[in-house]
Order: structure tokens, then C-alpha cells, then sequence
């Protein structure tokens, strides 16, 4: 049995198909008509717009851009990221800050980039000239002006001799403090900044006596916001697996447990936990292939001690 098939046409007519041959159309090389031209033209910027933004967005996900070059050379520093200083020329929004380093000697020098105007600029040096030190960007403490500002810490490092050495740039003011010393000095250490362990939060006393700002620290470590600065891991005659925690709110340093590896050269970031992502974790990763991450919400570390 022939199987019929109606169609129906753009003008209403029906036309039965499958068992007769289609209707012959337009030569092949019969002149297109002005609608016709109109809409290859049409087609032909579409599809050349569309190559173009293809282009650019292969470029933009998958390209290296070339900077201008930092204004000192240097190896050994560390970086930050924070709000870019007030009132400095040609800086604005975010910046990222290269610190201290060594070339020929240590430096104390300080240097910020913006990718908002592509320039860089040099800052107020450092304190204490020194490399192979950690930075963090995490709230200012007291005792700097506008505390509510993000600060860029510097720590540890050597300058011949292992540091435990700790100054704080604010941006907000152009200035560098000069904070409680790391309880451990080293150098090729590891920097991040996260919420504070809840111990930490609630026993840790400032050295004046009076109890730390509990409800800071609360609002703090329920928001995620980076309260504490964290310094993991480095060398000071041996390699270390010290694992130490500043507090901007009370202004004081506490030893939290060790890391399992021992380990200088590493690096640090702050992310979810892997086995439960609304909790934080501090990764130290690298030298070699080790990865370890301290869960900072379930640990039941209390100041003074060392258990977990």
C-alpha cells in the first residue's frame, strides 16, 4: 500500500505527496530576488559576528596576558590580593601587591599592580627587608587605623636569620604596622587567611586579660569572612609541620594542631571542605606531591594545646 503525506503549503493549499514526483522548481540559475539577496547578506554579517565573538572568547578563557613588568625584579617575595591603596596615583579598585624578595640582598620593597588602569606603583617599604615569607590578606586589627579594612600581612621570611617577624600594610591609610611576633620563626613558609577555629574564638584571651571580641569572631566564622591569619609549615633548622594562628579581633597568636608532613617551599589557599563544603579548610599543598587540609570548624583544638 502507497502511503500519501499532505503538506501544506505557505499559502494554505494542500498538495499530496508519495506518489508523484515534486514539482520541477527555479532554475539553478535563475537570478536570486532582491528578499532573497537581502537575506544572504543578512546571513553572511550574522555568522561573521558570531566568528568574531568566537574568537575573542577562545582568546579570553584560554590566553597568558603579558603585563608591564614589575618595577623590581625579584624571586623569593610573596603576593596578595586586597583593595588597592587610597590616594595613590594611577591605582584604583583592586591591586595585587608583590612584597619584599631578594635580588643581590633581602628587600623591603613593596609593589602593587592595577588591573583596573594596568600600572604599577611603588608603595611604603616594608619594616624588615626579607624573602622566602608568606602574605595573606585578611581584616586589619586594631591597632591599625580603620580596622574594618582589609590589611596585607607579611610573615616570617629570613634576611640571613629565620623570622617570625609579622607587619601589616593598610591600604586604607598607606601605612605598615608592626604586629605580635609568630610564636615560631621560619622562613619558606605557607600563608592564608580563614575564619578563626571556634576555640580560638571563644577562650583565647588578649594579653591585657580581657576576653576577645566573641561576637566579631562569631560573625566572622558564620560569614566566612577571614579572621584569622594562618602560618603553615617552613624551615627554621629543620623543616616544620607548625600550623599557627593570628587573630586580628584579640591580637594574639595560638599554636593549632600540627600538620601530618612536615614540609617547607608549600603552598596555602582556603576553600570548602571536601567532605562537607559548607565547612572551610585550610589546603597546604606541595613540596612534593602532599595534600592536607585542616578543617577548622570541626577541630576541637583549645589554646595551649595540641590535640585536634
Amino acid at each position: 500500500m502507497q502511503m500519501k503525506i499532505s503538506l501544506t503549503h505557505a499559502s494554505g493549499a494542500r498538495a499530496a505527496t508519495g506518489d508523484r514526483q515534486p514539482e520541477p522548481g527555479p532554475p539553478t540559475d535563475s537570478p536570486a530576488s532582491p528578499r532573497c539577496r537581502g537575506l544572504r547578506w543578512f546571513l553572511v554579517a550574522a555568522l561573521t559576528s558570531l566568528l568574531a565573538l568566537t574568537g575573542t572568547l577562545a582568546h579570553a578563557q584560554g590566553a597568558w596576558l603579558t603585563l608591564p613588568p614589575m618595577p623590581t625584579g625579584r624571586s623569593g617575595l610573596a603576593a596578595a590580593t586586597a583593595p588597592c591603596p587610597e590616594n595613590v596615583n594611577g591605582l584604583s579598585g583592586t591591586c595585587v601587591y608583590a612584597i619584599g624578595g631578594f635580588k643581590g640582598s633581602t628587600l623591603n620593597t613593596v609593589e602593587a599592580y592595577s588591573p583596573a588602569t594596568n600600572t604599577w606603583a611603588t608603595l611604603p617599604s616594608m619594616p624588615t627587608a626579607r624573602a622566602n615569607l608568606a602574605a595573606a590578606a585578611a581584616t586589619c586589627p586594631k591597632a591599625i587605623e580603620r580596622r574594618k579594612a582589609t590589611c596585607v600581612y607579611a610573615l616570617g621570611g629570613t634576611n640571613g636569620s629565620d623570622l617570625n617577624t609579622v607587619e601589616a600594610y593598610n591600604p586604607a591609610a598607606n601605612v605598615w604596622a608592626t604586629l605580635p611576633s609568630m610564636p615560631t620563626a621560619r622562613q619558606g613558609l605557607a600563608g592564608a587567611a580563614a575564619p578563626c577555629p571556634a576555640a580560638f574564638t571563644r577562650d583565647m584571651r588578649a594579653p591585657s586579660g580581657r576576653a576577645m571580641e566573641e561576637r566579631d569572631s562569631r560573625q566572622s566564622l558564620g560569614k566566612g569572612k577571614a579572621a584569622c591569619v594562618y602560618a603553615v609549615g617552613g624551615l627554621n633548622g629543620s623543616i616544620l609541620n607548625t600550623v599557627e594562628a593570628y587573630s586580628h579581633a584579640a591580637n594574639v597568636w595560638a599554636t593549632l594542631p600540627s600538620m601530618p608532613t612536615a614540609r617547607v617551599a608549600l603552598a596555602a589557599a582556603t576553600a570548602p571542605c571536601p567532605d562537607a563544603l559548607r565547612r572551610t579548610c585550610v589546603y597546604a599543598i606541595g613540596s612534593g606531591t602532599t595534600a592536607e587540609a585542616f578543617d577548622i570548624q570541626a577541630s576541637t583544638f583549645k589554646p595551649g594545646s595540641t590535640g585536634r
